[in-house]
């Protein structure tokens, strides 16, 4: 196990599964790329996103936490903006309502044609 990274320090375990994660979490970092972390409530998806965030070019800047299911398209606007440079994470995703869901689509889109590097956003689901 690499000492030192947040990747180690901070995603537990010793076992082949445990270090197969800390290795994804780190490319993900290097990639730039936005993520979309999946899986069952209560595995530390937020903390993933946590770790890929501090592994990444981004680290420097805002890591922002919203919980997706409460927000609507203002609010995910506000985070986007909050977490300029850095990293959104929006939590349970899959909650977004159809109005946030569409504001969201528009934002990722005109990122992407914008040819935005680094870690505009995370998905948690």
């Amino acid at each position: 196990m690499q000492q030192g990274d947040a990747a180690a320090r901070m995603l537990y375990g010793q076992s082949e599964v445990a270090e197969a994660l800390r290795e994804r979490v780190r490319a993900a970092a290097r990639s730039s790329a936005g993520v979309l972390v999946s899986g069952e409530p209560g595995t530390g998806i937020p903390k993933v996103a946590e770790v890929i965030h501090l592994l990444s070019a981004a680290s420097m800047h805002p890591f922002v936490k919203l919980t997706a299911g409460s927000a609507d398209a203002d609010r995910l606007d506000d985070g986007f903006h909050r977490a300029e440079g850095g990293t959104l994470f929006l939590d349970e995703v899959a909650a977004l309502g159809p109005a946030a869901q569409f504001a969201l689509l528009e934002r990722l889109d005109g990122e992407s044609r914008a040819g935005h590097r680094g870690h505009p956003w995370q998905l948690g689901r």
